[in-house]
């Protein structure tokens, strides 16, 4: 084989080209590393490095989920509970049921009862106020009435007084606590009781063992003798 001559620049240029290949050795350092390009600020931020997560928050999360898990079994347990107190309201005993409706339907009635009694005695109320009403017209009236009528007339007392004189006084009796006169009218025999009227407006106004004593009611008195008249 020829033997060829290769200068020391073109030897460089030779190992320049086959890069990096470290089979091949580099005893003079005449290689060229390609050394990776890298972005500055890349650089610039790794510098910083970031701080560990705080163990506080790892915690807490761990609790959160703990509480959760309660807040849901208690949650779990109230409509549980609610479910089983509806299902035992609405499989009551047909005896309790059927004394349930009783009694709400003895407290309607009494209910009912309440208000008639209410208006029964509303109405007795107002009936009540109409008699007295009534009562009051009445007395009214007798009032005037009363100071309407004056004395019987003259004429008429003394013709009543003439009847009288012709009456005989035959005596008197007591029955029964009672005070008693008996008269002859000519006619026929009267027992009167004292106070009452005998003949108008004459009264028997008091009765004694020989004679008694009559009363108009203008005030005077006229007095008849036993079995005499006057």
């Amino acid at each position: 084989m020829p033997t060829r001559h290769i200068s020391p620049q073109s030897f460089d240029d030779i190992l320049s080209d086959l890069g990096d290949d470290p089979a091949i050795p580099d005893p003079q350092g005449i290689r060229k590393t390609n050394a990776p390009q890298t972005d500055p600020q890349a650089n610039r931020s790794s510098k910083f490095v970031l701080p560990n997560k705080p163990l506080f928050r790892n915690n807490f999360l761990a609790s959160s989920n703990v509480v959760l898990v309660l807040l849901g079994t208690l949650l779990l347990c109230l409509v549980v509970a609610f479910l089983t107190h509806l299902w035992l309201s609405q499989s009551q005993a047909p005896e309790e049921n059927l004394t349930l409706l009783k009694l709400e339907k003895d407290l309607q009635n009494m209910a009912i009862e309440i208000e008639t009694l209410k208006d029964d005695q509303a109405d007795e109320i107002d009936e009540l106020y109409s008699v007295l009403d009534e009562l009051e017209v009445s007395i009214h009236s007798l009032k005037k009435l009363k100071g309407s009528v004056g004395p019987a007339p003259k004429g008429k007392a003394a013709l009543d007084e003439l009847t009288l004189q012709s009456w005989h006084f035959l005596g008197s009796a007591e029955i029964g606590g009672i005070h008693q006169a008996l008269f002859h009218t000519g006619k026929a025999n009267l027992f009167i009781n004292k106070g009452d009227l005998v003949w108008g407006s004459w009264r028997l106004q008091e009765i004694k063992k020989e004679e008694v004593l009559l009363m108009n009611s203008e005030g005077k008195l006229f007095a008849l003798k036993a079995k005499t008249s006057r």
